[in-house]
């Protein structure tokens, strides 16, 4: 089986690698993406089949957990790790083949890489902090993708992005804080185990953090007013990106918590609620507007609603269907928002 953590350290690498390639052999550098991209595929196809067997355990640095970093790769994780990669190398092979890079190339290629790899370690980690520092790799590499055209436009929804990210990342390091604070551990197992030991209101201010956190990158109402503008100013191909693989990892984290940490029945019925205002408000929205990618931004919100409806419900055909919807929805959305180049 192919070393997980090769998923992430190997994409790291290729990053900080190519502005040497860019000075010794600059054509180089879409084939080394490309092909970073391609093992990545082949080894999370790898993995998923182990993962669905028993779950994954990797330990790193020699310490075990709960007091070590590790990565917990179960079936629901090798899956989104999964749609993440596939989005990537789709994405990718589709600006291979029309040779759409953004200038400069060495710049676009390495923000590529590190928003995968960011989105992968997401859902691959068994470590709280950890998710939060992947969570903020994604969004810096999101940010400076949003932006890569350097024009009016994109400047725009990158800088609303990168003002409303800030204040998210803030809320999940706080609700980070209170966790580590009560049970003195970051491992994600460690903390469901133990988590009877904090107190409710604290819990569910902790829920309220992490739900302000990562409802941001999960396009949640009323979190998601930056969406249209920086999916808008955005290259088509770069908002494939974020629409099949950022919001991904984003509504990853949420379910995972929401499911492990903090149950169902404590908080579902604020889930299903701020769905439904999702999928609501992001269709009304929808039938107001004239540019086509504007158009499939509110779309693309209202179908994130509609599978966090799904996870919210706390039912096995629930939380299938929300699956089911996530991957309709990665596949989907990218081919509309590629077909808007044309």
């Amino acid at each position: 089986m192919v070393n997980p953590i090769l998923l992430i350290a190997i994409p790291l690498f290729v990053a900080f690698s190519i502005p040497i390639l860019n000075l010794l052999w600059k054509k180089s550098i879409p084939w080394v993406v490309l092909f970073t991209i391609l093992f990545n595929f082949i080894g999370i196809v790898d993995i998923m089949e182990n993962a669905i067997k028993e779950p994954i355990l990797v330990v790193l640095g020699g310490w075990s957990p709960p007091w070590g970093i590790n990565l917990a790769i179960d079936p629901l994780g090798a899956f989104f790790a999964f749609i993440i990669i596939l989005v990537s190398l789709f994405v990718y092979i589709y600006i291979f083949y029309n040779n759409m890079y953004p200038a400069p190339l060495e710049k676009f290629s390495i923000l590529y890489l590190l928003v995968m790899m960011g989105a992968i370690g997401m859902v691959l980690t068994g470590d709280i902090f950890n998710m939060f520092v992947f969570l903020e790799i994604t969004a810096i590499a999101s940010y400076g993708l949003s932006a890569i055209r350097g024009d009016a436009k994109g400047s725009e929804g990158a800088f609303k992005y990168l003002i409303i990210g800030s204040i998210s990342s803030s809320f999940v390091l706080i609700g980070i804080m209170f966790l580590y604070g009560h049970i003195g551990s970051l491992n994600i197992a460690h903390i469901a185990q133990n988590i009877d030991k904090i107190n409710p209101y604290i819990l569910g201010v902790t829920f309220v953090m992490f739900l302000l956190g990562f409802g941001v990158e999960s396009e949640l109402f009323p979190l998601n007013i930056w969406v249209p503008d920086a999916y808008t100013g955005a290259p088509h191909f770069v908002t494939s990106l974020f629409s099949g693989m950022v919001s991904k990892a984003g509504i990853y984290a949420l379910i995972r918590l929401f499911y492990i940490l903090f149950g169902f029945s404590h908080f579902s019925w604020i889930l299903m609620i701020l769905a439904f205002l999702t999928l609501f408000m992001a269709e009304l929205s929808a039938l107001t507007q004239t540019d086509l990618k504007r158009l499939l931004s509110y779309s693309s919100i209202g179908q994130m609603g509609l599978a966090t409806l799904g996870f919210g419900m706390g039912t096995y055909l629930g939380f299938v269907g929300g699956l089911f919807q996530l991957f309709n929805h990665a596949i989907s959305k990218v081919l509309l928002f590629l077909i808007t180049g044309y």
